[in-house]
C-alpha cells in the first residue's frame, strides 16, 4: 500500500476512467442535440474521464451558475462533482446549488429551455421519416418484427 492510500486512489481513478471511456462510446452512438446528461459523476469538470464522456455538451453551471458550484462538502472544502450537461437544443436560464436533503450531495437545480433541432429524434421532420414502431416507443425487439 502506498502512502495515504495512493495505490487505492490510483485503482479507483483507473476504474473511473475505464467506465467513462465506455460511457463516452455509448453516448457518441446515441446522443443527439436533445441530450441532457446529468448526475453524480464524482469528478470535477477538469477530470480527463469526464471530459471524454461529455465532449460536445455544455456544463449548465459553467454557463449560468454563480460561485463555485460545490455539490459535495469534504472535510476542508467543497467540490463540484455533480453536473448537468446539455446538448445544443437546450438553453439554460439559471442553475443553482440547492440545500442538501438526505444525501451527502447538494442537488443542482436548473431552469432549462428546449428548442428541438432538425437533427433531433424529436423534431417534426424526423418524426415523419421514423417508422411507426419506433415513433410509438414500442419495446419490441428487432427479432420480433
Amino acid at each position: 500500500r502506498g502512502p495515504l492510500g495512493l495505490s487505492e486512489w490510483r485503482a479507483d481513478r483507473d476504474e473511473r476512467q475505464t467506465a467513462m471511456n465506455w460511457l463516452s462510446e455509448r453516448l457518441a452512438e446515441t446522443v443527439d442535440a436533445d441530450a441532457i446528461f446529468a448526475g453524480d459523476f464524482n469528478a470535477p469538470l477538469e477530470s480527463r474521464a469526464l471530459d471524454a464522456a461529455t465532449r460536445g455538451l455544455r456544463d449548465a453551471f459553467m454557463e449560468r451558475g454563480h460561485g463555485f458550484g460545490a455539490t459535495k462538502q469534504t472535510r476542508f472544502f467543497g467540490v463540484a462533482i455533480d453536473h448537468i450537461f446539455l446538448g445544443p437544443a437546450f438553453g439554460c436560464r439559471e442553475v443553482h446549488v440547492a440545500p442538501r436533503g438526505r444525501s451527502d450531495h447538494h442537488p443542482l437545480v436548473a431552469d432549462l429551455s428546449w428548442t428541438p433541432s432538425r437533427a433531433s429524434r424529436h423534431s417534426p421532420d424526423r418524426a415523419r421519416r421514423t417508422p411507426d414502431l419506433l415513433r410509438a416507443g414500442s419495446r419490441a425487439s428487432p427479432s420480433e418484427g
